[in-house]
């Protein structure tokens, strides 16, 4: 007989104990106000990644956004790119450092026919991530195109060439990490020492790419990847679904972090349970926070995207719309576990309030060692009305670094 699986955020109240329990929590930390936002650049085209390395800062230009309806051949909008500017820029032009001669990514225009050139991924959708060993900086590929107006089912079409690229910055080349096979909507990539993980939220699938040969030479092959989580995750001894794995984070502790897109989650695995498994496999997790919960009835759901550890060792969440960031300090020791978002606990930053841009989404952050977090954004700002290009990449400055 088959063991039940709890659908997640249904059987949450069952993991964390009865609803009248208190659920143990951190301090609520002070909230982000609006003199301590600053713009760093708004010359970055649609960006959607962002790495801070020494006193660079390095980011990656997505390509237009979906709501575009494809692309304008009028506009370049340099999907691909990766800019560099100093961490302390403050309304800079970037410097561009890798424009792929011949582009990995392409916005797929909703007119092109049903054949699609599966050679070709139409944006990065994802985080950029630096890796010391290998000297290279990794982004994934989310492939598809928009529908024509007015076809049922949605507005997107799901491509086959879902990708995971690198550019290395040993060589000045772009190279193609894996494309296809278990990708499957990969949104997020990270590495902890020689693997590289990628979450597919398509497939709600965690993978790992072996990545010892590329440090030991640019040219190196990386093996195919390993599955190494499903849907199932025991908590508490008990099986729980979780669906869209997106954001990664990871720090010295002992622990992968992974967060649900589409059941507003965020849990630890430990890194001795990170091995190859089956799809239906469970893996063990510890249930750190809960998010505004997923709706069905009113598609509403936090949109976790991405996430990144500070130096003090807090743990910052993405909202990608409404813009917002929480911020909470994982035990070492002991699993926290914690509500976010009506009614609990309230965000950390809640930028499109302290930006006056209601419609703002944000989907990519890193913080830098003296504890400034950098968050991307699609924003438009009034020097963009001749471009047609959008895009602003933000400062939180930590008040102790002021």
């Amino acid at each position: 007989m088959r063991t039940p699986v709890f659908v997640a955020l249904v059987a949450l109240s069952a993991l964390t104990g009865c609803a009248s329990s208190p659920i143990p929590r951190t301090p609520t930390p002070a909230a982000v106000t609006a003199d301590r936002i600053e713009r760093v650049t708004t010359g970055v085209p649609f960006p959607r990644g962002v790495v801070v390395r020494g006193d660079e800062l390095f980011v990656l230009s997505r390509g237009r956004v979906r709501d575009a309806g494809g692309t304008d051949v009028a506009i370049d909008d340099l999907a691909g790119t990766i800019w560099k500017l100093p961490l302390n820029a403050r309304d800079a032009a970037p410097v561009a450092i890798a424009t792929p001669a011949s582009p990995p990514l392409r916005l797929l225009d909703r007119l092109l026919p049903t054949a699609l050139d599966d050679h070709h991924t139409d944006r990065p959708y994802c985080i950029l991530r630096l890796d010391p060993a290998t000297q290279s900086l990794y982004f994934c590929a989310f492939s598809g195109i928009d529908k024509p107006l007015g076809q049922p089912g949605g507005y997107f079409r799901k491509n086959r060439s879902d990708a995971v690229f690198r550019f290395d910055l040993r060589t000045g080349e772009y190279h193609l990490v894996a494309r296809g096979g278990l990708l499957d909507g990969p949104t997020n990539c990270h590495v902890v020492g020689k693997w590289l993980y990628v979450s597919n939220k398509e497939a709600s699938t965690l993978l790992r790419y072996d990545l010892s040969a590329l440090a030991a030479s640019p040219g190196g092959v990386v093996p195919p990847p390993e599955l190494i989580a499903g849907k199932t995750f025991l908590v508490g001894g008990k099986p729980v679904e979780f669906l869209g794995h997106s954001a990664l984070a990871a720090r010295d502790d002992g622990y992968l972090y992974l967060g649900f897109r589409t059941s507003s989650t965020v849990v630890r695995i430990a890194t001795r349970d990170l091995r190859p498994r089956s799809e239906g496999s469970p893996v063990p997790a510890q249930l750190l926070a809960q998010f505004e919960p997923y709706d069905p009835v009113r598609q509403r759901q936090s949109d976790l995207t991405d996430m990144a550890f500070g130096p003090d060792g807090d743990l910052y969440v993405i909202g990608a719309k409404p813009a917002r960031i929480w911020r909470l300090t994982p035990n070492p020791r002991l699993p926290l576990i914690a509500t976010f978002g009506s009614p609990g606990e309230p965000a950390w930053a809640e930028l499109h309030a302290l930006t006056q841009n209601p419609k703002m989404k944000i989907e990519a952050l890193t913080v830098d060692p003296r504890g400034n977090v950098y968050v991307t954004s699609a924003d438009k700002q009034p020097d963009h009305a001749i471009s047609g290009l959008a895009g602003t990449v933000y400062r939180i400055t930590n008040d102790a670094s002021r």
